[in-house]
Formats: structure tokens, C-alpha cells, sequence
């Protein structure tokens, strides 16, 4: 029994031996993380030259913001990758389970070259691809992307230089001293008057070499010759000569003649005036008037119609021909009794009222209506002829307003015996006095003098009360219609 603990003791102790050694022999490594940021952000991410990716199937790349985790001890580089931007590269030194932040600020990169430039003698303009870069010999062109420019040097006095200069990206091209060519001649020309025309051949040239001019004429203009010191040397719009000296000429123009014509239509119907001979950007004024038994219609041209007013007022560009159209007309004289009445011509209202005289009407039939309130509407036909005034005289309008009634009524006060009477017209009058004839009794009369609204009554007072038959003969004027004046009678029983 004492054996056998032994034999399990020493077992126990020799595992833990052999336990220990394996232990110390395969040490377990620490993981890490690296987080890295970018500015901007969106860059992807390289390990130690190896491309970082979400996925297995590594479609999708990391991109800044993103972490890299269990990274095993020890120094690695990152680098950041983001089109338009330089690549960069940093180290993260990471150890015992560490997490690292790594912020990256990229840095913007545009490939660019640059040109040296000089020549002989200096200060000659420098365009690029013709366009003027305000720069003088000897200078630099930088931030120029890569390719193949054109160079043009300037200089008075001197022949333009052009040249083509490759741009590398990231380096300069200095370009060997251009020497200049001295012109030997130079021939100007004045353009006469300004902005008339243009001019080719104009410049610098060699002895012997042939010049050759061009003007051409702008819109509206024509030349007319080439001068040297107030002295024509040539009518031909071409001039050709050999160069021999400096000369400076002049290419004349003049503007053009343009025939401006106006006619009247039909022959005789008006008078027109302004047509003429004008040079080219002057200003033309036609003005058509018609003769009597006419009115001016519109100005034509081609068969469109330009204006309707009788001034037409244009700047010359070219010939025109332009008809002046006129047609027939006459009037038409209304009156009427009593005056005031609307009038309407073919049933539309003229806003005119009678008496009334309608000018330059075109000729023909017209239907003349008249219209005021309390009178029938009249209507008349009139026609028109040229040039004649058709007269429908003093139209009578007839009244459709009513006769006048009148009401009597009365109203006794019981204490005196008084009696009232009240008179009520059918219609607005002016009542002007009353004729009363009572039962048994003399006949008098009673002056009233008052403007009364239809259905509004007067009353007037009688000191005693007599029974039977009264007579009231009322007199006054109409107000509405013709406003005639009236008499109207009325019988009362008083009882």
C-alpha cells in the first residue's frame, strides 16, 4: 500500500514537470488592434503591402474609419490609398494586446509640370495655345497638366514665334533661348471708317517677299480704294505689291445707297411722302395721309403688315418697298328729340350719345340704333358712301311712359271737423297746383308746387268737412319721358 503511494506521487509530480516545459515551450502571442483614421476619409487600406478586406471573398475593400484587429507583435506598415490623393505610408509598432489609433492626414496631389522660357531679345509676350498667359520672356509657365502645348512669342518689330513643348508631369521643360527673327518690314493698314470692314494680309514681311491685302466690306458698306498718304494707289479690293519698304495704307469704305419706295393703294386714295435714296443706318420716315372720302389703314410690305400707324419710322439696312393702304369711308350725321339717346351702330354700343357725327366710317350699310330710358328704342339703317356724310336727321323718339293718374283720398279730424285730402300719383311728377270743386260749394283753387316720387303722396287741408261729392282737377308736369305737362282728374265721395 505504502508502494503504492509512492509510485503516485512520483507520477504527479513528473506531469507537473512535463506540463510546466510544455508551457514555457509554446507560449501563447498577444493580438492587437490598429484603428485607423484618414483625413478625408474613404481610403483604402494596405497592410504590410497586402490590401485589407471585409469579406472573405475580399469584393469589399476597408476603407477609413476601420480597424484591423489580431495583429500579432511587433512594427508594420499601413498605407492609405484615395484617388486625387498622394499614397501615404505610416508605422504602427504594436505589442502585449495593445489597441493603437492612427490619424492620417492625406495629401492632395494633381500631377503638374512646368515651361522655362527665354528669348532673344527678351520681353516678347508668351501665349499658350494662342491665349495670352500676361507673361514676358524670360519667365516660367508652371502648374501645367501633362502634354504637348503650343508657345507663341510676341515682340514688336519682330516675326511671332510658335513652337510646340512637352510637359512631363512633376518636372520643368526648360526650353533653349528662342531667338527672335527681325521683321524687315511692316505693313499697316487703317481700316477708314472704323468697324466698315476688315483687312487681310496685313504684318511683317521680308524683303522681296509679295504682299498680298484683302479688304472686305462689312454688311451695308463697299470699298471703295486703298490710299498712302491721302493718295489712292488702288481702286481693286485686292492689292498686291512687293515688299520693299515700311508702308502704311488705308482701306477705304463707304456705306451703300438703298432705294426706299412707298405706293399707294388703291391709286389716288392718299398722298405718301419720305420715299427716297438713303445710305445704309440712316433713319427713313414715311408718313401716308388720305385724301378725302379715305382713311389710312396700314403700311404693308411683301404682303405683311408692318405698322397701322400712319408714321412709320425705320433705320436703313436695305432696298424696301413698302405700300401705303387707304380705303373708303364717309359718315353718318343722327340727332334725335329729345337729345341724350345711346347710340349703337350694327348693335354695338359707341359710347356716343345724339346728337353725334361718325368720321371715316367704311363704306357700306349700317344699322343706327337709339336708345333712352322712358322712349322706345328706334332704329334706322344708314348708308355710307365715300366721301359723303349720310344725314338721318332729328330722329322723334317716342315716350313709353304712362298717363298720369292721380288718387284722392281724405281723413277727418273728429274734434275741429277738419277734413284732409291726399293726392298719390302713379308716376314721378311736378305737381303744381289743384282745382276743387266741392259739393254745393264755389270751385277754388290750391297752388302746391311740389316735385313728388311715384306712390308719394301731398296732402293738403280743408276746414270743414262736407259731405258728398268732390271734383279735383290736379295740374303739373311730367318728370320722367317728355316731361309734358298733365292734368288729372279725380272724383272723391267724402261721406
Amino acid at each position: 500500500m505504502q508502494k503504492r503511494k509512492i509510485i503516485i506521487s512520483l507520477f504527479l509530480v513528473l506531469s507537473a514537470i512535463l506540463f510546466t516545459t510544455c508551457v514555457e515551450d509554446h507560449v501563447l502571442p498577444s493580438l492587437n488592434t490598429i484603428l485607423i483614421k484618414s483625413e478625408p476619409s474613404g481610403a483604402k487600406i494596405y497592410l504590410n503591402g497586402e490590401q485589407q478586406f471585409t469579406d472573405k471573398a475580399k469584393t469589399k475593400p476597408k476603407l477609413t474609419p476601420d480597424s484591423l484587429k489580431n495583429i500579432f507583435d511587433g512594427e508594420h506598415k499601413i498605407t492609405l490609398s484615395l484617388q486625387d490623393y498622394r499614397d501615404t505610408t505610416v508605422t504602427a509598432k504594436v505589442s502585449k494586446n495593445s489597441k493603437v489609433t492612427k490619424d492620417v492626414v492625406l495629401t492632395f496631389y494633381e500631377p503638374r509640370g512646368s515651361i522655362s522660357l527665354d528669348s532673344e531679345p527678351q520681353g516678347a509676350k508668351i501665349f499658350l495655345d494662342s491665349v495670352d498667359v500676361k507673361l514676358k520672356t524670360p519667365n516660367i509657365i508652371s502648374k501645367l497638366p501633362e502634354g504637348n502645348y503650343i508657345i507663341t512669342l510676341k515682340l514688336d518689330s519682330y516675326f511671332d514665334t510658335s513652337f510646340t513643348v512637352p510637359v512631363i508631369e512633376d518636372q520643368r521643360t526648360i526650353w533653349d533661348k528662342v531667338t527672335l527673327v527681325k521683321i524687315p518690314y511692316m505693313i499697316n493698314v487703317t481700316i477708314k471708317p472704323e468697324n466698315t470692314g476688315i483687312v487681310t494680309g496685313s504684318g511683317g514681311y521680308k524683303e522681296g517677299q509679295e504682299v498680298t491685302l484683302k479688304a472686305i466690306p462689312n454688311t451695308g458698306y463697299k470699298f471703295v480704294n486703298w490710299t498712302e498718304n491721302g493718295i489712292s494707289v488702288s481702286t481693286d479690293s485686292i492689292y498686291i505689291f512687293t515688299a520693299n519698304k515700311n508702308r502704311n495704307l488705308t482701306a477705304n469704305f463707304a456705306p451703300k445707297l438703298y432705294q426706299i419706295s412707298a405706293t399707294v393703294n388703291p391709286q389716288g386714295a392718299g398722298v405718301v411722302n419720305g420715299a427716297g435714296s438713303y445710305y445704309y443706318k440712316n433713319q427713313a420716315t414715311l408718313n401716308a395721309r388720305p385724301n378725302s372720302g379715305y382713311k389710312f389703314v396700314n403700311w404693308t410690305e411683301n404682303g405683311n403688315e408692318i405698322t397701322t400707324e400712319p408714321t412709320y419710322v425705320f433705320e436703313v439696312t436695305k432696298a424696301r418697298n413698302l405700300i401705303a393702304n387707304f380705303q373708303e369711308v364717309g359718315n353718318i350725321s343722327v340727332s334725335s328729340d329729345p337729345v341724350g339717346a345711346n347710340i349703337f351702330l350694327n348693335g354695338e354700343s359707341t359710347g356716343k350719345q345724339t346728337p353725334h357725327v361718325f368720321k371715316d366710317l367704311d363704306v357700306g350699310n349700317y344699322s343706327v340704333k337709339l336708345s333712352l330710358i322712358d322712349f322706345a328704342d328706334t332704329t334706322l339703317i344708314a348708308k355710307v358712301t365715300k366721301g359723303k356724310t349720310t344725314n338721318l336727321g332729328n330722329v322723334y323718339l317716342r315716350d313709353t311712359t304712362s298717363n298720369v293718374k292721380v288718387k284722392v283720398t281724405y281723413g277727418v279730424n273728429l274734434t275741429t271737423q277738419r277734413i284732409v285730402f291726399t293726392f298719390v300719383f302713379n308716376q314721378d311728377v311736378r305737381f303744381s297746383k289743384v282745382k276743387v270743386a266741392p259739393p254745393n260749394f264755389k270751385a277754388f283753387e290750391w297752388s302746391v308746387n311740389q316735385l313728388l316720387k311715384e306712390g308719394q303722396g301731398t296732402s293738403i287741408g280743408y276746414p270743414l268737412k262736407i259731405v258728398g261729392k268732390w271734383r279735383f282737377e290736379c295740374y303739373g308736369t311730367k318728370v320722367r319721358g317728355r316731361q309734358n305737362s298733365f292734368v288729372a282728374k279725380y272724383t272723391l265721395q267724402v261721406k
